[in-house]
């Protein structure tokens, strides 16, 4: 098996809303989800209304937030939404949220400065024990 990372350096963007204005880090333990052939290795980056709805708890708004944003930007990406798409989205997204919860350590407020990057680690599927 294979155990290198794919790492990829990017402008901030909220892990859960893609506002541009990040305001804190979500910290949370390693964990991988084999039946999506993914994981999450690294912190979450977090938008002011996105933090505020996890200090909340409110994570079925959260869910709803993410779910929203991400095909708002497949639609302004020139991406065509698919009827597969649309029904699987949600139940990837609580899946993923839940998952998180379940490794959460912490919150750490900070800004990032404009044109600052983040680096971003991804396991591959393959890599997924």
């Amino acid at each position: 098996m294979n155990n290198s990372l794919t790492l990829s350096r990017y402008p901030p963007v909220c892990d859960f809303c893609s506002s541009k204005k990040i305001v804190g880090d979500i910290k949370a333990k390693s964990f991988d989800m084999p039946e999506f052939g993914l994981g999450s290795i690294t912190d979450w980056a977090a938008c002011r209304i996105c933090l505020e709805l996890i200090k909340a708890k409110k994570w079925e708004e959260l869910e709803n937030r993410s779910v929203k944003s991400f095909f708002e930007n497949q639609v302004e990406a020139g991406l065509e939404v698919s009827s597969e798409l649309l029904s699987y989205a949600p139940s990837f997204v609580h899946a993923l949220h839940k998952k998180l919860r379940e490794n959460f350590i912490g919150i750490e407020e900070k800004e990032y400065i404009e044109g600052q990057t983040r680096i971003a680690c991804i396991k591959r599927k393959e890599e997924i024990h």
